[in-house]
């Protein structure tokens, strides 16, 4: 029970949770006198620290594994150590011992019959030859075993192989064998997470995960010049991942076609909805990426290098300058505040282990407002031509204040723009396609505090919200609209309005948002 529990966290990525289980059932394992299970033990708690990014003491506990598996004649146990050990010392830099350890793992996976052990030892030699600069034989080794994936039926693995052989081919220049690559990785990953219907919380993960191949796709598109079909891929990976947080959120998105996929939006589709003044952003390691659209399906790129090795870690530093800066609640996550000290409460449990990256400190010239123009205005500030200005974000940039950011004469932007913000170009289309009379255009419905009284939260009784009620009862005094507060704001009774009137909603986090609702 102790292991099942300890490989449940590992999988949520929860390492310190899992290492605690683990080591409860490497004791017991001890005290039964079972060393086929305290070398188990040992190999999860190996893998434990090899995730929270100790590879050190990863290798001590990988070492004790292989020590008892030869003792006791494992030898499937025995080939999984060394390519432990061998995962292990490509993390740490130990390239040499690292393929050492994956070709016994080759060896022994060959004379078990373990296609699916062989396949990996291939992979792995292949990643590491590749950090070796050894882009050829790395072709070598992840075509083997991309066709044992084939074989095996492991679609990850496939899909895997496909990345790997993506960034090889691209190292050696075949732009056009990396493209395929890469189009075929997208497509598969894809496949694998349509099936994932069960577990929506391990599709998100599934899907971050797996980020990087998306933005190899697009980001190699950029490079070769097809600005346009580097756009739409990342729209269509930006959309993906919206789909799945309304999906588990709120309702079904059916009408919308998977990235990739063959009833995907065409260019013209996408570009016709679009209005002129459309900054699209993408954040790629050391650049932030900008496609800005004009009239007559005008679309240039523009590319904007930021300080440090990661232009994420970068922005999110100058979020919280910036919160420093303007007072806000900067420790702030959750954007549904009334659940931030459940998780707080909670949190122990829900934790990944930060980021080393994120810990990095950036000391800023300028202050925040300016900084933030200089980095996202003032590289695209010659093609903004109209009053209006539309930005599509991603990451750290969509916490951002636009309106604040301040050019070097102490002018805000949106002294010369109005700006909205939009999280994907699908949800523009999906506006632009409405019917003319979707939506009304007169009216208030103002929610505030709802009815909460039956809501827990991981166990814990939510509570109302009293300064949320004040602040929609002064809206409504504005708008001359009595609020639906309390015992009123039910769902039954929010919904059956929402086909009369344009909606302003201060809800559990307390702060406002207007819209037009459909019917």
């Amino acid at each position: 029970m102790y292991c099942n529990l300890g490989n449940a966290y590992y999988s949520l990525e929860d390492f310190k949770k899992a290492i605690v289980y683990h080591e409860r059932d490497l004791k017991i394992a001890k005290e039964d006198g079972d060393r086929s299970g305290e070398g188990k033990g040992y190999c999860n708690l190996g893998n434990a620290y090899d995730g929270l990014g100790d590879f050190e003491k990863a290798i001590e506990y990988h070492e004790r594994h292989l020590r008892i598996a030869k003792e006791v004649g494992d030898m499937p146990g025995e080939g999984k150590a060394y390519g432990n050990l061998g995962t292990a010392c490509h993390r740490l830099g130990d390239f040499r011992k690292a393929i050492d350890y994956q070709e016994r793992l080759l060896k022994i996976s060959k004379d078990l019959g373990d296609r699916s052990g062989e396949g990996k030892a291939y992979c792995n030699l292949g990643n590491t030859h590749y950090r070796l600069g050894h882009f050829n034989k790395a072709v070598d080794y992840q075509q083997c075993s991309l066709k044992i994936s084939r074989e095996v039926g492991d679609e990850v693995d496939i899909a895997s192989s496909f990345y790997n052989l993506g960034i090889c081919f691209e190292s050696l220049g075949s732009y056009d064998e990396a493209l395929d690559c890469y189009h075929h990785c997208v497509a598969t990953f894809n496949v694998v997470r349509r099936r994932l219907e069960f577990n929506d919380d391990f599709k998100m993960s599934f899907r971050n995960l797996h980020q990087v191949a998306y933005v190899s796709l697009w980001r190699l598109l950029v490079r070769q010049g097809k600005f346009l079909a580097g756009l739409l891929s990342a729209k269509q990976a930006r959309a993906q991942a919206l789909k799945d947080l309304m999906e588990l959120t709120y309702y079904p998105v059916k009408d919308q076609a998977e990235p990739g996929s063959p009833s995907g939006s065409t260019a013209h589709e996408i570009l016709n909805c679009v209005p002129s003044n459309t900054v699209f952003i993408a954040i790629e390691e050391q650049e932030v990426i900008f496609w800005i659209y004009q009239k007559e399906h005008d679309l240039q790129v523009r590319r904007k290098q930021v300080s440090g090795d990661d232009a994420s870690t970068f922005l999110q530093s100058l979020v919280q300058v910036t919160c420093q800066e303007i007072g806000t609640r900067r420790e702030i996550k959750c954007e549904d505040r009334s659940l931030e000290v459940t998780r707080d409460e909670n949190h122990a449990y829900e934790r990944s282990p930060p980021d080393e990256r994120q810990n990095q400190s950036f000391v800023f010239k300028k202050g925040a407002l300016s900084t933030w123009y200089d980095t996202i205005i003032e590289p695209i500030q010659d093609l903004l031509l109209d009053s209006e200005l539309v930005f599509v974000l991603e990451g750290p940039v969509c916490l951002a204040p636009f309106a604040a950011f301040m050019d070097s004469n102490s002018r805000h932007l949106c002294e010369f723009f109005r700006i909205r913000v939009i999280p994907s170009l699908t949800s523009l289309r999906l506006i632009a396609e409405c019917p003319a009379d979707y939506h009304s255009n007169t009216g208030a419905l103002l929610v505030g505090d709802p009815w909460i009284q039956d809501v827990t939260y991981r166990g814990v009784k939510l509570q109302e919200l009293p300064f949320a009620r004040e602040e929609v009862q002064m809206i409504g005094q504005i708008l001359r609209t009595v609020p639906l507060t309390g015992a009123e704001a039910t769902k039954d009774e929010v919904l059956k309005q929402f086909s009369s009137v344009a909606l302003i909603h201060i809800a559990a986090h307390g702060r406002m948002e207007t819209g037009e609702i459909a019917s």
